[in-house]
């Protein structure tokens, strides 16, 4: 099951259409999980709120009379070994603080740096009680990291011309192919109107500002913006716990370069209204 839901369409073309999912699956990192004590190792995969055990393949042991440093440089070559064929990009450690330390002093720079120490967590935990535990430490930083995003836009906003925040300007980037990346609030849906000649959204009105056909009723114009958004190479972030967007509609994007307002834009013939 997927953690959103995404917009469902007809699509024909030379390959695949997987914008919408590749964005989703990059929204959410591929954690793994080591649970060590002086007894037992137990290797997890965390991703997309599923968890699965891993048998990893025993790792030579480096030749020396410490049977302690043995199975600890053995674990940390396993450990290495699954991040590099998983492709995991963070990994949670829990171990009683003397094995932790020697632990980590076995894994490369590399890993390190993407190391988080979690306590809350032991080897005779069941995978479901270690998801519920990886869920709220993911839920935790991903709320960190809006939070740091949405302030980083209106700081843009406030700057003038860096970006924008509000339906109607996010828009109007949108058309101008000025977004970068978009910033939607979760669960977000919003009546418009689009024009199938163009393809142009819009809040209201039934001749299109751009070629001045009929446009067409669209139940959730959010879904149709962030797929446009996407086709255009934008970054999308769902903001799930930050509600600093609440207040301007929702939604806002950052821009590629600063907005100059839309020349195309242009007033309407005489005698058509």
């Amino acid at each position: 099951m997927l953690p959103q839901p995404v917009k469902t369409g007809l699509r024909a073309g030379r390959r695949p259409w997987l914008e919408p999912l590749e964005s989703m699956i990059e929204a959410h990192q591929r954690y793994g999980v080591l649970l060590l004590d002086a007894s037992a190792a137990r290797f997890y995969e965390v991703f997309l709120d599923q968890i699965e055990e891993l048998k990893p393949e025993p790792a030579a042991p480096p030749l020396t009379q410490d049977p302690t440093h043995r199975r600890l440089a053995s674990l940390a070559r396993q450990l290495t070994d699954l991040v590099r064929a998983r492709g995991l990009e963070r990994v949670i450690l829990s171990a009683p603080p003397e094995l932790e330390t020697a632990l980590i002093g076995h894994l490369p720079s590399a890993a390190q740096d993407n190391l988080i120490v979690d306590s809350r967590l032991s080897p005779g935990m069941e995978p479901s009680e270690i998801l519920k535990v990886v869920a709220l430490g993911q839920s935790q930083s991903r709320a960190v990291r809006e939070s740091v995003m949405v302030h980083r836009l209106f700081d843009g906003v406030r700057a003038g011309g860096g970006a924008v925040a509000g339906l109607a300007e996010t828009l109007g980037a949108l058309r101008r192919g000025e977004i970068r990346l978009l910033l939607v609030r979760e669960g977000l849906v919003r009546m418009g109107r689009r024009c199938p000649h163009c393809l142009a959204l819009s809040l209201s009105g039934k001749k299109c500002h751009y070629c001045w056909l009929e446009t067409e009723p669209v139940f959730d114009m959010i879904a149709e913006l962030v797929e446009q958004a996407l086709d255009q190479g934008c970054e999308v972030l769902r903001v799930a716990h930050d509600r600093g967007l609440d207040a301007h509609g929702g939604i806002g994007a950052e821009l590629r370069f600063k907005s100059v307002g839309d020349p195309s834009v242009v007033s309407a013939p005489a005698g058509r209204k």
